[in-house]
């Protein structure tokens, strides 16, 4: 068997640390560890085309930078709302802490950049953390990537993301909530399949009342009928089969 995955809490601080996994945890700490202190980076960095994230100055300069939407990542630090800006400027407030709260920006940003190339700014008060948990987690559900590669990506175009470990497991929780949640649609359909197969089986065998078979039930049972009543008989079926095909001969004229 293969090593088992490790998962570890961090000890209480003022903030409960999320517990995530170890092993992507180090592997993202290994991308960010080559963060540049001390470089020129711009007030905002163009993380795709059309999508960017930055600071509190980029806020104040959103309208002359061209910007048509801001998502507002700290609303409780920096001096810009709502009312800082145009009504053609769409514009979000959000608390990156709440996993609902986070898929609405997502929803809000997807919408935002739209068909029209629109300019989104996500920021908050440095560009560092609050803002890089988003802008990241909107990358992994564009471009349906894992964690590791869209942090990898928003890194390298942004090199002072993620200065504090806290956020960097926020993401990650938020991520395996996504993960948690995709298998839980796959979980269902693959039920769902299962189902459908076994009633196809027990149609296909007889399995069930021929009375109350549906249209569809009926010309495919025909379809095999035809096989066996025209040759092998099958077991005590014989008589059933031949039942079933003088029904489906009423029931495709309807």
């Amino acid at each position: 068997m293969g090593k088992r995955e490790r998962y570890f809490p961090v000890s209480a601080t003022a903030t409960k640390m999320p517990v995530v996994s170890l092993s992507t945890l180090n592997a993202i700490n290994k991308i960010i560890g080559a963060r540049k202190f001390g470089e020129n980076i711009p007030h905002a960095s163009e993380i795709e085309l059309g999508l960017f994230v930055g600071d509190a100055t980029a806020a104040m300069e959103a309208e002359e930078n061209g910007f048509t939407a801001v998502v507002n990542c700290a609303p409780k630090d920096v001096l810009t709302n709502r009312e800082y800006y145009p009504d053609s400027i769409k514009y979000m407030e959000c608390d990156v802490m709440n996993h609902g709260v986070l898929q609405n920006v997502i929803d809000f940003i997807h919408d935002a950049r739209g068909d029209d190339n629109g300019k989104v700014l996500i920021h908050c008060t440095s560009g560092i953390n609050v803002s890089a948990v988003v802008v990241t987690a909107y990358f992994m559900f564009n471009y349906k990537c894992n964690v590791i590669a869209a942090v990898n990506h928003c890194f390298r175009r942004r090199p002072i993301m993620y200065c504090d470990e806290y956020y960097v497991r926020k993401l990650l929780e938020f991520a395996e909530q996504r993960e948690l949640k995709s298998l839980d649609s796959q979980i269902a359909y693959m039920e769902a399949a299962i189902i459908e197969k076994k009633r196809r089986i027990a149609v296909l065998n007889l399995d069930c009342d021929y009375e109350h078979l549906t249209k569809e039930d009926m010309r495919e049972i025909y379809q095999n009928a035809q096989q066996l009543v025209g040759g092998v008989a099958h077991n005590d079926s014989y008589p059933l089969y031949a039942k079933i095909c003088d029904k489906w001969r009423e029931m495709k004229d309807l």
